[in-house]
């Protein structure tokens, strides 16, 4: 084939050859190893395909021509076997050979006595495709698009300008400084990506996921692991697990979260953030876009919120230390604590609070103006157990509905303003001022 050339080094380990003993091998600690190196010039963007790769693989970027050198590690059991050797190594070593602007390597070990470790050298402009039985792979320094599959081994990649796919059976998937999108996916594995200038689309089967500052769209899936994004500055991230934890930390992007079971912690976000859990907490450090959050059956907890806010759990209790927007809250059986800020144009915005059987405690602002309307819904024989306690001054009624008391309390603060609607079943309401 025009433009390759083949080095042949035979040497053992420890004992390395020397030349001029190309027949008459020694072996010690029954481990023999030899070093196969081709290589095929070339003078364009070359596409690398590899195919039924047995064993770890390494490619790296910045040579000036495609190199191939095969590790190859064999088992001798008796001297009387060494006379075999050299036939062992060729019948199973890969072949490399050209087809237009395409490289391929074909793997061919079938000896399970016979391991081959692969280093590729590759020009940086050039496109990667490989496939391996189940061993490990790296990639760096690659100006291309980049694919690669392995049946269970671990996948590493770093500093590629192109699209990556990675999948793997069961390994782990790492992905760092890379500039295009990034699609990995591994069976039972974690997935760790950092520094992408690209859309990610990442999926494990029971790993976990960890994101650090990416730039672009996330789209993240995880059936029973946890899910961690920090520093991100996409448009914006989906999560799905089903069943761990999700953590979120400084985020400028619009953010769609679930889990089916486990808890939810968010800081620092700077869009809108969708958060879902079936049956875990939620706990929110800042926000300042629009937040839909809720909770099957467990704590919701805000420290701040800029913007606009629905809350909602079966079960727990809600309780937002300070919101400047509007809010509506509800618990099916909890308490609900609330401390609201009038906006930058001095309207406080509408309140909405609402619990099926724990008590509702609402700050407001002194000179805020709003429109108050509690209400509390007994039964008979709780008629004065529950009231409506409040700084400013409210109306008081009191009627019967069917076998149930409805306790109302109404008025206008600061000459009206704002609707601020309060609702309990079996508890107190109170309304402070600050």
């Amino acid at each position: 084939m025009t433009g390759k050339k083949s080095f042949l080094f035979l040497y053992f380990i420890p004992l390395v050859l020397l030349f001029g003993m190309s027949q008459d091998f020694e072996c010690e600690n029954g481990l023999a190893k030899v070093v196969y190196v081709d290589s095929i010039d070339v003078s364009f963007r070359p596409r690398v395909e590899l195919d039924d790769i047995h064993g770890d693989l390494m490619v790296l970027g910045g040579a000036d021509k495609i190199v191939l050198e095969q590790h190859c590690y064999l088992k001798v059991s008796s001297l009387k076997k060494k006379k075999g050797l050299h036939k062992v190594f060729e019948e199973n070593k890969a072949a490399m050979f050209q087809k237009g602007h395409q490289i391929v390597i074909r793997g061919n070990n079938r000896n399970p006595d016979l391991e081959i470790e692969y280093v590729l050298r590759v020009p940086t402009e050039s496109d990667i495709k490989g496939e391996l039985s189940g061993a490990d792979v790296e990639c760096e320094y690659v100006s291309g698009k980049v694919e690669l599959k392995t049946g269970g081994g671990d996948i590493e990649v770093g500093d590629i300008k192109g699209q990556v796919i990675l999948k793997t059976s069961g390994g782990d998937i790492e992905v760092k400084d890379v500039e295009g999108p990034v699609t990995a996916s591994t069976s039972g594995g974690d997935v760790t990506i950092s520094r992408v200038d690209g859309n990610i689309d990442v999926s494990t089967s029971g790993g976990d996921i960890w994101l650090r500052e990416v730039k672009g769209t996330c789209d993240l899936h995880t059936s029973g692991g946890s899910i961690e994004i920090m520093g991100c500055r996409g448009k914006k991230v989906f999560g799905k697990t089903s069943g761990g934890d999700i953590i979120v930390r400084d985020l400028l992007a619009d953010i769609y979260l679930r889990t089916s079971g486990g808890d939810i912690e968010v800081e620092g976000i700077a869009g809108d953030a969708t958060l879902k859990t079936s049956g875990g907490d939620i706990r929110i450090d800042s926000i300042d876009g629009y937040g839909d959050i809720s909770t099957s059956g467990g704590n919701i907890f805000v420290e701040y919120s800029g913007g606009d806010i629905v809350l909602n759990t079966s079960g727990g209790d809600v309780e937002v230390k300070k919101v400047i927007g509007e809010i509506d809250a509800t618990t099916s059986g909890g308490d609900v604590w609330v401390k609201k800020y009038s906006r930058e144009d001095g309207s406080l915005g509408t309140v909405e609070l609402e619990s099926s059987g724990g008590n509702i405690t609402l700050y407001l602002p002194k000179g805020c103006k709003a429109t108050v309307r509690a209400e509390i819904v007994m039964r008979k024989r709780s008629r004065g157990k529950y009231s409506v306690h409040s700084d400013f001054p409210l109306s008081m009624k009191e009627e019967e509905a069917g076998r149930k008391i409805v306790l109302r309390a109404t008025g206008d603060i600061n000459g009206g303003g704002d609707i601020v609607e309060l609702k309990t079943g079996e508890g107190d309401i109170f309304i402070k001022k600050f």
